[in-house]
């Protein structure tokens, strides 16, 4: 049977999913957007979202994307484009608790892909494996078929070792599209991989489409997984690199990335969080002014921007979007701004990208441009005094 055509996020769909994107929580989590959810919630979003032909993107994110992210703007718009952002890394949740954010869980990919493929459900995926090694997604293609959860591997393609544009070749497009994935798993770099999904994701017909790195080598049987007790203390990484010491230098360099980030970012946002914790825990109340002028809104923020008025800003960031202008978010008198604020501004910004119109911030104060700036989002935004 012929499936229904597929609903890209582009400039002609994109009204089909503001509604559902803007239900969403979001939190900035060192600069990349992630979902207060847990991993059932992830797969009822996935469901969703094959259920009403809508694509996706699914972007687990831990210490190697917040490297590649400091090193490469192209890498860090990629994953910002995504439509589910969860916490893989046990660095990157320990961050998000010491900043007091209410996400339960990290959602790695290897347990979200077992979590699907490995379980019968009443929804029954198709899924293409990409990338690895040669023959590796040919041999994961295999042991999915063998399992007995009414799943299918639908196909599979190495492209390679080359860079993100010799991977764009026409033919392997040719063949995702002729088997009309549910589920288009890639295993190349995570910078690679992300960067290529963001590149090749308007040209396939694939509905959900995730960077999950050694999850294929997983399923293949070439690479072990680390044992549960690895990942509930955050140690899985040490198993990585016994199992394949030449991980020991890339992990090294992310310890690295890491610390600073703790020292320079991390623990000055949580010093600002204890300077205005009074605004955290009472805040101030928020008034949210609009003004229309030559094609472009404004809208005028007072008060203390929290979780607390999350979906008041919501609605009103969705109300502008929706008329299709440039935006201007003025901050003159925002006491504080927090993690979830940043969340919805930075999915604001992504619509505003995809509608080819600009989002700015405009008469931000010195101690909100501190905010974003140890959130390593200052170069996302364009930021005016």
């Amino acid at each position: 049977m012929t499936k229904p055509e597929l609903i890209h996020f582009d400039k002609s769909n994109w009204k089909e999913y503001i509604e559902h994107d803007f239900s969403r929580q979001i939190w900035c989590v060192l600069g990349f957007p992630i979902d207060n959810t847990y991993l059932q919630k992830v797969k009822e979003s996935i469901d969703y979202f094959i259920e009403n032909k809508r694509q996706c993107v699914v972007s687990t994110v831990n210490l190697n994307f917040s490297d590649c992210a400091i090193h490469s703007d192209e890498f860090r718009n990629a994953v910002n484009m995504s439509d589910i952002g969860v916490i893989d890394g046990f660095p990157v949740f320990l961050v998000s608790k010491l900043l007091n954010m209410p996400i339960p869980e990290r959602t790695s990919g290897s347990v979200l892909i077992n979590y699907l493929l490995r379980n019968k459900w009443d929804e029954q995926y198709s899924v293409y494996w990409y990338g690895s090694g040669e023959g590796i997604a040919q041999k994961a293609c295999e042991e999915t078929n063998k399992l007995n959860t009414g799943h299918k591997a639908v196909g599979y393609h190495f492209p390679g070792y080359g860079t993100v544009s010799s991977m764009q070749q026409n033919e392997s497009i040719k063949q995702i599209n002729e088997t009309n994935p549910d589920l288009l798993l890639l295993a190349l770099s995570a910078k690679k991989g992300c960067v290529w999904i963001e590149h090749n994701r308007k040209a396939t017909n694939a509905n959900v489409l995730s960077h999950i790195g050694s999850v294929l080598d997983f399923f293949a049987g070439t690479e072990s997984e680390s044992p549960p007790w690895t990942r509930k203390i955050g140690m899985e990484w040490l198993w990585k690199a016994i199992m394949k010491p030449a991980l020991f230098k890339r992990f090294f360099k992310e310890g690295i990335t890491f610390a600073k980030t703790l020292v320079f970012n991390v623990l000055p946002l949580k010093n600002l969080q204890r300077k205005h914790a009074h605004l955290i825990d009472k805040p101030t109340a928020v008034t949210i002014q609009t003004e229309s002028t030559d094609g472009k809104s404004i809208l005028k923020f007072a008060g203390s921007l929290t979780i607390s008025s999350y979906q008041q800003v919501a609605e009103q960031l969705k109300a502008v979007i929706m008329g299709e202008v440039d935006l201007d978010l003025d901050l003159a008198d925002v006491d504080y701004i927090d993690n979830s604020i940043i969340g919805l501004f930075m999915l604001s910004k992504k619509y505003q990208v995809n509608l080819d119109n600009d989002l700015r911030l405009v008469n931000c104060p010195k101690h909100i441009r501190k905010i974003f700036k140890y959130n390593l989002v200052d170069t996302l935004f364009t930021i005016k005094e």
